[in-house]
């Protein structure tokens, strides 16, 4: 740790020299500012300056202003006699960090080099802790949020700021609840936020967070008050985890746990009523032909057939829902995916007008399962067509992301639109707004888009009809085990 003297006169240059030598110091010493200068450009910045009030060339008020910029992070002993005590009081109001009266006294030298030593050690200690500390804020993919005790946002980190779509600038002051809370949410969270403050425990809290434009994520919390140097709360700190995905995972597994329990149900179930049912019909053939100049049995027994035929597809259709979907993925033209689909509805629909327009690149290529992709596209056409009745105007749409990875696909028709549905409920499994459905239909969709990577939602902006937009990776997803 090195040292420097700046005194003019020789002997006492000397003497403090010895005394910082003898306890280990680096010393160097200068007996006149224009020496401290060439000292300071050779050896480098020293942690401690003993600096004479008084020296040859210059005094220390005027000398320290350019010391402190050669030397930023050093410390200075104004060394002085009583007379100059007024001039020494004045250095350090421009930035001294002690002074010693003449003739220096060893042990006060030595007691006050060894505290601005300890002092810069706290200092460095603190800055360090304090980069460490805004690194992690910085870095960390978590919120972390200051709220003052009114809930206003003091101070938040980046990760917030890429969470919620808002910046730090227009986010703090804000009210937390106010802002970025649901309001169904409010209240509750309020009162935990009161219970925080009192001293109480707040871990593992899960709420929504509004981001800015809508969406909700779900976040878990780890809450702590701060407290000023009276002890006094002053506020809280809010560590936040973005828990959103591992919800949707858990409620994926679920989900999928669900599906397998009801395919297995239902294949049982189907295995054992296929026979029945097969019975049913070949005994409604017989007496058809029996009762053929009966004009009401007809209409009767041609009422059990329909039934039969619609238990029969029912029983089909939720099988079908409840499988696992294994897909054969090669590299399709999607355009020629929806016509076919578009042609297979024109067939179950003979006495319908159907139109299809299309505005896509000139090859929409994606590596698909096509007899699911066309799936996908004859469920959205038959929707479109029940909905409309028997003239029903289709377009689609496709366009590939800038990237290149993602085909999007929306597409529309100019019937009623989801009048009277639950939007959030479209693609559930068995909901429907039709006496005749079975509800599986979007909710197939939604599956067979998913396991290709996809995704599936309503346009609720439309308002010339239904209009629903996909989006269909161009490469097949990656499955467990593979690298990229």
């Amino acid at each position: 740790m090195s040292v420097l003297v700046v005194e003019d006169d020789r002997d006492s240059l000397a003497n403090l020299m010895d005394i910082l030598s003898w306890e280990g110091f680096q010393v160097h010493g200068a007996s006149s500012a224009q020496e401290a200068r060439e000292v300071i450009r050779h050896h480098g910045a020293p942690r401690v300056v003993v600096l004479d009030r008084r020296l040859p060339d210059t005094d220390a008020e005027t000398f320290l202003p350019e010391l402190q910029s050669l030397s930023r992070d050093s410390d200075v002993i104004i060394v002085t006699g009583y007379a100059d005590l007024d001039s020494t009081i004045g250095a350090m109001r421009l930035g001294a960090s002690d002074y010693l009266l003449k003739p220096v006294n060893p042990e006060a030298l030595l007691t006050s080099v060894r505290r601005l030593l300890e002092r810069q050690a706290m200092r460095r200690a603190w800055h360090e802790e304090h980069e460490f500390a805004e690194r992690v804020l910085e870095t960390t993919e978590a919120i972390v949020l200051v709220l003052g005790l009114d809930g206003s946002i003091q101070r938040c980190n980046p990760f917030f700021e890429q969470m919620t779509g808002w910046s730090s600038a227009e986010a703090i002051g804000e009210n937390w609840f106010e802002r970025f809370v649901p309001v169904d949410e409010v209240e509750p969270l309020r009162a935990t936020f009161d219970k925080t403050i009192a001293g109480e425990h707040a871990r593992g809290i899960v709420n929504s967070v509004l981001r800015r434009d809508g969406e909700i994520r779900v976040i878990r919390w780890s809450n702590a008050v701060l407290k000023d140097h009276a002890r006094q709360v002053i506020g809280v700190l809010a560590v936040g985890l973005d828990i959103t995905d591992i919800i949707e995972a858990q409620n994926k597994l679920l989900q999928h746990e669900r599906l397998a329990v009801i395919g297995e149900t239902m294949a049982a179930l189907a295995h054992e009523s296929r026979n029945s049912l097969q019975r049913i019909r070949a005994k409604v053939d017989l007496l058809q032909l029996e009762l053929q100049d009966n004009a009401q049995a007809m209409d009767d027994l041609a009422s059990i057939a329909k039934a039969t035929d619609d238990l029969h597809r029912l029983l089909e259709e939720v099988r079908g829902y409840a499988a696992p979907i294994h897909l054969d993925l090669t590299m399709q033209q999607l355009d020629k995916v929806w016509r076919r689909a578009f042609e297979e509805v024109q067939q179950s629909h003979p006495r319908a007008t159907m139109q299809l327009s299309e505005n896509c690149p000139e090859q929409p290529l994606a590596v698909v399962d096509a007899q699911r992709m066309r799936q996908v596209f004859r469920n959205l056409f038959e929707n479109s067509v029940m909905a409309a009745g028997d003239q029903v105007q289709l377009f689609v749409e496709a366009s590939l992301d800038p990237d290149g990875s993602v085909m999007q696909v929306a597409v529309s028709d100019d019937g009623p639109g989801f009048q009277g549905a639950r939007i959030d409920r479209i693609f559930d499994a068995f909901y429907t707004t039709r006496p005749t459905g079975t509800g599986l239909g979007m909710a197939i969709v939604r599956r067979i888009l998913e396991a290709h990577g996809g995704s599936i939602r309503v346009d609720e902006s439309y308002d010339r009809g239904a209009r629903i937009l996909l989006t269909i990776p161009v490469k097949p997803p990656r499955r467990e085990g593979e690298v990229a």
